[in-house]
């Protein structure tokens, strides 16, 4: 009897709590299931300067009315209302105002019933000022403004360049012969093969200055370009002297005790480069061609006189000069030279020139 009396006791109590656990079920019931908006899909973060754009992907579910991004531990936040198309959306938003530095970005949607998604989670990196003191300018190599008669000139200039990955080219900036502020891009070499880039900046103004920085973008989805720190040229301006000339003449040979040693016919092109304001360097010698890496420079006096001056070969034994005992002059008038000069070789012995240089 008495174990008649615990079995009763012990199935009450079973039924009581399967009445309890259903109740609960049906409280369950009446509130309805839980529904998950769906989440932002293929989330990515771009890098930007001093901000952040986070795209997403709207693929499935056409009752999402908004979306909720968070940073910062979740202590900083932004609401997207968002009006869904039929199809896939494509979500763009741009985080800004941030820190140089790296953040993870949550982003959830919802609903109009207030059903909030599953998060889904991006690392999104900044950049600003210390990025870009890290940048690398292109360096001028040569800046030439030639003619020296504004507003007709023009500045041809040559960059050592280089190539890494993300740099754009080079922006230049200056004003020209109108007054107008002119911005020219300069493109990098993507192949990497070229050291050596010119470009050519139209009316500029003789005596006047360029800006520069070389471009960069962090990585190919950036959506900010980054600039090296600022720098500034002032090309040289072409002198009157400077052009492509025909030199015809004889060259005279002499041993170093001063006996004759025959003479040849001089035929040959002679280009003039600017070095300053009254001074050229010249690309061949007598009838030599251009010999060796020899140095040769002319100058011209404000009495329209020559002085030559260089290295034969770029050797200090082998100086070259005006020829004793005559004048070289330059006529303004014709922008012919007619000129004198000697160089003198390692055995002693030396040439005299006795030339005359036209224009081409």
């Amino acid at each position: 009897m008495k174990q008649n009396i615990i079995l009763l006791l012990f199935c009450l109590g079973g039924l009581l709590q399967a009445c309890t656990k259903y109740d609960a079920y049906k409280k369950y019931l009446a509130s309805g299931p839980i529904v998950y908006p769906g989440k932002a899909d293929s989330l990515q973060a771009r890098t930007g300067r001093y901000r952040v754009m986070l795209s997403w992907l709207l693929i499935s579910d056409p009752n999402i009315t908004g979306a909720k991004v968070y940073w910062n531990d979740r202590q900083d936040s932004l609401d997207i209302p968002i009006k869904r198309r039929s199809g896939v959306d494509t979500i763009n938003v741009i985080v800004d105002k941030l820190l140089e530095q790296t953040y993870s970005f949550d982003v959830i949607t919802y609903d109009k019933e207030g059903n909030q998604s599953i998060p889904a989670t991006v690392s999104g990196r900044v950049l600003g000022t210390n990025y870009e003191a890290t940048l690398t300018n292109w360096k001028v190599a040569n800046s030439l403004v030639s003619p020296a008669i504004s507003p007709y000139s023009s500045a041809s200039v040559e960059w050592n360049s280089f190539y890494l990955d993300g740099l754009l080219g080079t922006r230049v900036s200056y004003t020209d012969a109108d007054g107008l502020d002119r911005t020219v891009l300069v493109p990098s070499d993507p192949t990497g093969q070229s050291s050596s880039i010119t470009d050519t900046l139209d009316r500029f103004v003789p005596g006047s200055s360029f800006s520069y920085s070389t471009m960069y973008l962090p990585d190919a989805t950036a959506i900010d370009t980054f600039y090296a720190a600022p720098g500034k040229d002032t090309p040289m301006v072409a002198n009157a002297y400077a052009g492509s000339y025909h030199a015809v003449g004889t060259r005279y040979n002499f041993n170093a005790d001063g006996s004759a040693a025959g003479q040849a016919a001089v035929d040959d092109t002679r280009v003039l480069t600017t070095l300053s304001s009254d001074k050229c360097s010249i690309n061949t010698i007598a009838n030599l061609g251009s010999y060796n890496g020899t140095l040769f420079y002319v100058q011209v006096n404000p009495d329209n006189t020559l002085t030559f001056s260089g290295l034969l070969q770029n050797d200090p034994s082998s100086p070259i000069m005006n020829e004793p005992g005559t004048t070289s002059t330059y006529d303004p008038a014709t922008h012919t030279f007619n000129v004198h000069y000697m160089y003198v070789n390692t055995n002693g012995s030396y040439r005299f020139m006795d030339e005359v240089w036209s224009p081409n």
